[in-house]
């Protein structure tokens, strides 16, 4: 007979859906460095953000990545599910 916890593991993994994750990382930004972006201008795969800007925009919100990271934990109260920002 299986287990409760063999039946429930392929649900162990569940990610948070791309747009809400957008949508935290967009707030993020404006809330860290004070540059308002949309969601449309990101693109997120596998815990890679990736930025479609102007360069200085992205180099700005680079070199605050760990501002930005912090306060999309401390948003969703969990764990960023973005490690990479290019």
């Amino acid at each position: 007979m299986r287990t409760i916890t063999d039946l429930l593991r392929r649900y162990t993994r569940i990610q948070q859906p791309e747009a809400v994750t957008r949508k935290a990382f967009v707030e993020a930004v404006e809330r860290v460095i004070g540059v308002a972006i949309t969601p449309e201008q990101v693109r997120i795969h596998k815990n890679t953000a990736t930025l479609m800007l102007p360069a200085v925009l992205k180099h700005e919100i680079i070199l605050h990545k760990k501002e930005v990271l912090h306060a999309m934990a401390e948003a969703s109260g969990t764990d960023a599910a973005i490690t990479t920002i290019l």
